[in-house]
């Protein structure tokens, strides 16, 4: 059982990875809701409808509210070019990729001011575990 927010992002990440698919996270500065992002090949279609949250209460491996958006790696493609939009709220340029055994992983160069806001994002949910 995951006791804090970061904990809560890894157990997603791993449990994501287990089951085939690549995992984002949106890190939430105040470390209360968990959004993640899972792609994988077996996600919706491309051509479905438009991209929708689904929303989660606390439960007892992630006792944080949570959200997640599934998509396909041709949806994430579709929305990684701006051919399809992300929920409200969900900015991709601020998501963070979280790979095997729960470690960040950074695929591109991050501009200045959102590397200073995931570093303080990941400091202050560090925190909390103290």
């Amino acid at each position: 059982m995951a006791k804090s927010y970061m904990e809560a992002v890894r157990y997603l990440a791993q449990d994501a990875e287990r089951c085939g698919y690549e995992a984002y996270f949106l890190l939430d500065p105040a470390c209360r809701v968990v959004r993640r992002v899972t792609v994988g090949d077996d996600g919706p279609l491309p051509d479905s409808a438009d991209i929708v949250a689904f929303h989660f209460g606390p439960w007892p491996e992630v006792p944080f509210e949570s959200s997640e958006v599934a998509l396909s790696s041709a949806e994430w493609d579709m929305v990684k070019k701006g051919e399809k939009q992300m929920p409200e709220g969900w900015d991709v340029g601020k998501l963070t990729r979280v790979g095997p055994k729960g470690m960040l992983v950074l695929e591109k160069p991050v501009p200045v001011e959102d590397s200073a806001f995931q570093h303080d994002t990941v400091d202050a949910c560090l925190s909390s575990v103290k």
